[in-house]
């Protein structure tokens, strides 16, 4: 129940179940607002800001992120002007991006981010097949860190 240890396993499938070159997991911060990276390979361009930017920027266009979306980035050579860090999609060649918020208990807790290196393909079943996982990841990961605060009480009354 260790939330690296999920995040980890988690996004080993999503890497390999999608068919896809990364993915990694921002997390809202409570107070901020602001997402951080907490989960994912580590890049040739590391920044956490460029990742969160590229989500942000990605978010502006969609209706609506309360609820299960999509944000996709079918041509990220075209959309480099609006990201904060070009670098890090020129070292890793990144051509596509999509990013799908994490859902537990209606509260948008996490971003999944997807990046590819080639055009993808993303039929209805890989749509299908990426909300699933979202809603199994959200879930998850809202366990692991309800068990982390359970051990924590346990901890503080012993």
């Amino acid at each position: 129940m260790d939330i690296q240890i999920t995040l980890s396993v988690v996004l080993d499938q999503v890497i390999a179940q999608l068919g896809v070159h990364a993915a990694d997991i921002l997390q809202l911060g409570p107070q901020s607002q602001m997402l951080n990276y907490v989960a994912g390979p580590v890049l040739s361009s590391p920044t956490a800001s460029a990742r969160t930017s590229t989500w942000e920027q990605a978010r502006q266009a969609a209706p609506s992120w309360s609820a299960v979306c999509i944000i996709r980035i079918d041509n990220l050579k075209e959309a480099r002007a609006q990201l904060a860090d070009p670098a890090l999609l020129s070292n890793e060649h990144f051509v596509c991006y999509c990013s799908v918020p994490l859902i537990a208990k209606g509260q948008v807790n996490e971003v999944l981010e997807v990046w590819h290196r080639e055009p993808l393909a993303a039929t209805p079943d890989w749509q299908g097949f990426l909300e699933a996982l979202v809603g199994q990841t959200a879930i998850a990961i809202d366990n692991a860190a309800l068990f982390e605060q359970l051990q924590t009480s346990h901890a503080g009354l012993v």
